[in-house]
């Protein structure tokens, strides 16, 4: 479901197609940009409601995550059903399409995307296999990003008198697809961000998080409450980090973060492209 070679695609659709690709690829630079992703979709194939999360997978065999703890890396939604514009409700319920769909791959990377249905958000789903049923108002794509971590795509259609078009589908799943290679570095960098290597690794983990939340576009004073710092605490701890990484300000330290991360991710293309 990842080819248009499977249905009939003028050039400028998939041309289109194309291009939102390169557009998404610029929002996954950062788990704080992975949030606008979900919008653009929704705008882009007319669904309703559609949500992405990445999921840490426990270490070993086991690919369910242990009830107690949070597997997200991120859950982000949007839509107008109150299970997507809760994040609490939503999370709860992702973990729960998680745990449906988890039993049915295994922990080796798939060239490919696994693509789930039902009628209805309150059903269970059942693996896209042979023919799509287009009355399908709820679809999960499903793919490893890499052995540590997985990634879930939801789009849910509230409204309307049909459910999701399998045109449609096709292009989420190749969008899924490539979101999810692109997506193997942010959440990396989201747990470790001394993978980002010199001279970001000197950097302490509280001023990792910090230089996190500066890449975003919160203001100084809305890290500050988003970090529980008083305004004056959190500029002190940005004159550290400016010092640690030799710059002046602000955009400076965006430019080193970004050639790091440009780094980090050619220098990857290797050793985790070799995986998938």
């Amino acid at each position: 479901m990842t080819d248009f070679d499977d249905r009939q695609y003028s050039f400028k659709q998939a041309e289109a197609v194309v291009d939102l690709a390169v557009t998404l690829v610029d929002y996954t630079e950062s788990t704080e940009q992975c949030r606008k992703i979900p919008f653009v979709l929704s705008r882009a194939f007319n669904i309703d409601c559609v949500s992405l999360a990445a999921t840490r997978l426990p270490i070993g065999d086991q690919l369910l995550p242990d009830e107690q703890a949070s597997p997200f890396v991120f859950c982000y939604g949007f839509g107008h059903h109150p299970d997507f514009c809760n994040d609490q409700k939503l999370k709860q319920l992702v973990r729960g399409l998680y745990h449906q769909i988890a039993p049915h791959f295994s922990n080796n990377p798939s060239p490919h995307c696994q693509v789930y249905h039902a009628r209805h958000l309150d059903q269970s789903v059942s693996e896209v296999d042979g023919k799509y049923d287009e009355t399908s108002r709820l679809v999960v794509i499903s793919r490893m990003i890499d052995s540590g971590y997985h990634m879930m795509l939801v789009g849910h259609k509230r409204f309307g008198n049909y459910g999701i078009p399998a045109t449609v589908l096709d292009n989420l799943s190749f969008l899924a697809l490539e979101l999810s290679k692109q997506l193997r570095i942010t959440v990396a960098w989201a747990d470790s961000p001394r993978l980002l290597g010199p001279p970001f690794d000197v950097l302490t983990s509280h001023e990792l998080r910090i230089v996190s939340g500066l890449r975003s576009e919160l203001s100084e004073k809305e890290l500050a409450t988003q970090l529980s710092l008083s305004c004056h605490t959190l500029h002190s701890h940005i004159k550290s980090i400016y010092r640690k990484i030799g710059v002046q300000g602000r955009i400076p330290l965006l430019l080193r973060l970004h050639s790091a991360d440009r780094r980090m991710r050619r220098d990857s293309h290797g050793a985790l492209g070799n995986s998938i």
